[in-house]
């Protein structure tokens, strides 16, 4: 559950700072990706996870559901 909760904080990083940047423009847009480069990791190491502890795999269907 953790590891849901902090894939959907830096995918709402990301849409805050993606909209963020389209009204200012005052944000590079690496910063702007920089939380989906931190997510993609952090998805491979739940589905590893959820794959040995035979757990649900939710967390993948919730990072494409955004």
């Amino acid at each position: 559950m953790l590891i849901a909760v902090g894939i959907h904080l830096l995918l709402l990083m990301f849409e805050v700072l993606v909209c963020d940047r389209i009204e200012r423009g005052t944000h590079f847009w690496l910063l702007v990706f920089m939380p989906l480069f931190f997510v993609s990791p952090v998805s491979v190491a739940a589905c590893v996870w959820g794959f040995r502890h035979d757990r649900s795999l939710e967390v993948i269907v919730m990072m494409y559901k955004n």
